[in-house]
């Protein structure tokens, strides 16, 4: 992917985050250009379409269904399958391993039962299913993954499903799509639990490690402080309105 391009967007849907978080966003006449190698702050009100924006781009939406000449990629009109194929929705991973809610299984006997990788495994079928050159132990120490070698899930996180990961979740996000070879990584709305941390200098190196690696990154929030020195391009979203 080298340049996503969209035009006259104007669009209203429900967005979510760990099955947890929810709201309506809209997004206004929105139009923009985005370039592969890039990280972009997308600055607006929650409400003002920066979260839905990263929800569309990872092919999120039920109604993208088939090809939108609203949306292009390299030219071509998209549908949800290609972003898919593209993209990373930060915290919850990949279309190829969806996030599923905690209460599905709640005990390890649970998880086996119902084929629930760990992060470790969803890094290795990333690298396999993609003939990814990189190797699951670069993973593990580009974005700090604990206990590889410890073969034990209560003594390293990267050994239990990207759902019970903590804070980790926000790293190991990244190497799944890493290990899948993704071309855009789409942040969700931060504000006001996770944005500190996840923004804070220790974690930029994350996400310059993907714009080092080809990447696209899109990261919605509130003012164009939180991503001052992080942001490439700063691209300003227009107050929400009230859709029917």
């Amino acid at each position: 992917m080298k340049e996503l391009k969209m035009e006259n967007i104007s669009y209203k849907s429900e967005v979510s985050l760990f099955h947890r978080w929810r709201i309506i966003d809209s997004i206004q006449d929105f139009t923009a250009i985005f370039n592969e190698q890039t990280i972009y702050g997308i600055v607006g009100a929650l409400g003002s379409g920066g979260w839905l924006l990263s929800h569309l781009l990872c092919g999120r939406s039920n109604e993208l269904f088939i090809n939108n000449p609203s949306i292009t990629i390299d030219g071509l009109p998209v549908n949800n399958a290609l972003l898919q194929s593209l993209s990373c929705y930060v915290g919850e991973g990949v279309a190829e391993a969806p996030y599923k809610n905690l209460s599905r299984y709640p005990n390890y006997l649970s998880r086996r039962l119902n084929h629930i990788k760990t992060v470790s495994e969803h890094l290795r079928q990333g690298i396999k299913s993609t003939d990814n050159n990189i190797s699951i132990h670069e993973l593990a120490n580009m974005f700090d993954l604990s206990g590889l070698d410890e073969n034990n899930m209560k003594k390293g996180r990267i050994n239990r499903p990207l759902e019970f990961q903590s804070g980790e979740v926000w790293r190991a996000s990244l190497a799944i799509g890493m290990a899948y070879q993704k071309k855009l990584f789409c942040f969700p709305w931060l504000e006001p639990d996770y944005l500190l941390y996840t923004l804070s200098s220790h974690n930029c190196q994350y996400i310059n490690l993907l714009k080092k690696n080809g990447a696209s990154v899109i990261i919605p929030v509130s003012n164009v402080h939180y991503v001052k020195g992080l942001a490439d391009e700063i691209i300003y979203l227009k107050k929400p309105e009230i859709m029917f």
